[in-house]
């Protein structure tokens, strides 16, 4: 039996299995003055003006996440009364090793506004939050009193378009310009 066919091909076969979420670079929202989208295609970034306090243009921080642990998903919903388009993205996931850092990281979180870029099992980024910004709306903090292992969190948003694809450009030069290593 051969895959549905829509007017795009999906990258991952027959949709049988998420591609999941390898890595996330989260940023302050306060630091995206702002970006700029494809004219062929409203839902991809072709770049990103960063400014803040700021070395350079490195405003995002790697957060890496075990396999099968990171999601982000969209929900659409249609305000019937004044017919307005929202979307409702979410980003979640777990760090399974914590550290100072991480803690400190993760209280950062609970009072921020971010911006999140994220990639895909497939190497390909994509962005969410970078119009209104993400809100840690869920988390926990040390399953293990002794070890403080197992950070869990949620980041949620309200956005006109929830998920953006980063252009050919941008996904080529996104790590060497923006990321904090």
């Amino acid at each position: 039996m051969n895959c549905i066919k829509y007017n795009m091909e999906f990258l991952s076969a027959c949709l049988n299995g998420d591609p999941g979420v390898s890595r996330l670079y989260i940023a302050n929202y306060s630091d995206i003055s702002a970006f700029v989208t494809d004219p062929a295609s409203d839902v991809t970034l072709s770049g990103i003006t960063c400014s803040g306090d700021t070395q350079g243009l490195k405003v995002f921080y790697q957060m890496e996440l075990l396999q099968d642990v990171g999601a982000v998903v969209d929900t659409p919903t249609i305000t019937v009364a004044n017919g307005v388009a929202i979307s409702i993205p979410s980003v979640k996931g777990k760090l399974s090793v914590t550290n100072a850092n991480s803690l400190n990281a993760f209280n950062q979180l609970k009072r921020s506004r971010t911006v999140v870029v994220y990639e895909n099992m497939e190497g390909i980024l994509f962005c969410t939050g970078i119009k209104r910004g993400l809100f840690m709306s869920a988390g926990t903090a040390g399953s293990d009193e002794a070890t403080f292992e197992g950070i869990t969190f949620e980041l949620k948003g309200k956005e006109p378009i929830g998920i953006y694809i980063l252009g050919a450009d941008l996904q080529a030069r996104f790590k060497s310009t923006y990321v904090d290593v």
